[in-house]
């Protein structure tokens, strides 16, 4: 394991770790997970891993493929603002697919939602949306964004399975699983998305 990556913060699902290369890793713990994932993103690594038995592996995990995610890193960085290629595309589409269902999925039944449906679609003006049948849609942009901005758009969405409106009541229950949901809004305004 990296002699530079210290634990920063953690919690039930978030571990961070001071990479002296690559910066902050975000760890997120996803039982559903059967292997370690690393995916590059406009605010650095996210590591995805079963549980906590496998930190020490996903650290040396992402310290054997340090050039590469250095030069990944440097790449979505430049591209932030620019045009998203077709390439790009397709890897987000295929990182939402893996993703999104199973964190629905695991939010829902962490608060008692229910719904319908995940659909993945190629959304620039919204995040996400909600049907009163109660499908939720995600954008594939999403799956560029931090793990924390992407829980938001899930509860968010889930919030209007009870709540079809942006009412008082829509965000008490948005407070209630998200209590943090303001600064988040803020940090995403920084993601826009053009082509």
């Amino acid at each position: 394991m990296n002699q530079s990556a210290i634990l920063l913060v953690s919690n039930m699902e978030h571990y961070n770790y001071n990479h002296n290369k690559l910066g902050v890793l975000d760890v997120s713990i996803r039982p559903n997970t059967k292997s370690i994932r690393a995916y590059v993103k406009v605010d650095g690594i996210h590591l995805h891993i079963p549980n906590k038995r496998f930190l020490k592996n996903g650290i040396e995990f992402i310290d054997s493929k340090e050039e590469q995610l250095l030069k990944m890193l440097e790449r979505v960085k430049s591209r932030q603002k620019a045009n998203i290629t077709k390439e790009e595309e397709i890897e987000l589409q295929s990182i939402a697919k893996e993703i999104f269902p199973k964190r629905v999925n695991e939010l829902a039944m962490q608060y008692g939602f229910r719904y319908k449906d995940v659909s993945i679609r190629k959304m620039k003006s919204r995040w996400g949306s909600c049907s009163i049948k109660g499908n939720i849609h995600l954008s594939l942009y999403l799956a560029a964004l931090p793990t924390i901005c992407i829980d938001y758009v899930i509860l968010h969405e889930l919030c209007h399975t009870r709540h079809m409106n942006h009412g008082p009541l829509f965000w008490r229950e948005v407070e209630m699983v998200c209590p943090d949901y303001k600064n988040i809004r803020k940090k995403m305004r920084q993601h826009k998305w053009n082509g």
